[in-house]
């Protein structure tokens, strides 16, 4: 039987940019992943992997990390085009 880790999340350096370039100064939501929390979502292979070995986890189910792409201005999913 396998092992699979579901909502697992993580985050990329250019959506993390991202957040910061379209922050407004009451939008705190890019500050939340710093440190090791930080570590932790931008590294999908080295010490993630050793994890997984380490707690018999086969297979993880990754998301980006919240708030995703929500909150990027104009360039945001949530922003509605008026054709």
């Amino acid at each position: 039987m396998k092992l699979i880790a579901i909502e697992e999340h993580f985050l990329t350096k250019e959506v993390k940019d991202e957040w910061q370039k379209n922050a407004g100064k009451d939008d705190l939501t890019h500050k939340l992943h710093f440190g090791e929390i930080e570590n932790r979502l931008e590294d999908i292979e080295g010490s993630r992997l050793q994890l997984m070995d380490e707690t018999g986890i086969d297979v993880q189910v990754l998301s980006l990390t919240s708030p995703s792409l929500h909150n990027l201005g104009s360039e945001s999913i949530n922003q509605q085009h008026n054709s």
